[in-house]
C-alpha cells in the first residue's frame, strides 16, 4: 500500500509542477499578444519590459514577465496581461 501511496504523492506533485508550468507559458503568450496586436491595448505603450513576478497558488509557484504599459490619453500605468487575468496588484 505504501508504494502506491507514494507514486500518487509523486503524481500529485508532477501534476502541480505541470499545471504551474502551463500557467507561467499561457501569462508570458497572453502578454505577447498584447503587444503585437496594438488594436487590443488602443493608446497603451510599453514602458517597460520583462518585470518579473511570482504568484503562490495551491500548485505551487508561478514566476513569469510581462510588460508595463503606459496609457497616452490618460497617464495611467498598469500590467495589461495581470488587468486581463484579474491578478491583483501586490497579490
Amino acid at each position: 500500500m505504501q508504494v502506491l501511496t507514494d507514486a500518487l504523492a509523486k503524481a500529485g506533485q508532477l501534476s502541480d509542477a505541470f499545471i504551474c508550468r502551463v500557467m507561467e507559458h499561457k501569462l508570458m503568450e497572453m502578454d505577447r499578444v498584447l503587444f503585437e496586436e496594438q488594436s487590443l491595448r488602443k493608446n497603451w505603450v510599453v514602458e517597460h519590459r520583462d518585470v518579473p513576478r511570482e504568484l503562490l497558488t495551491d500548485h505551487g509557484l508561478i514566476q513569469f514577465s510581462r510588460r508595463y504599459y503606459w496609457n497616452k490619453k490618460t497617464g495611467e500605468r498598469r500590467y495589461l496581461v495581470d488587468e486581463l487575468v484579474g491578478i491583483e496588484p501586490h497579490e
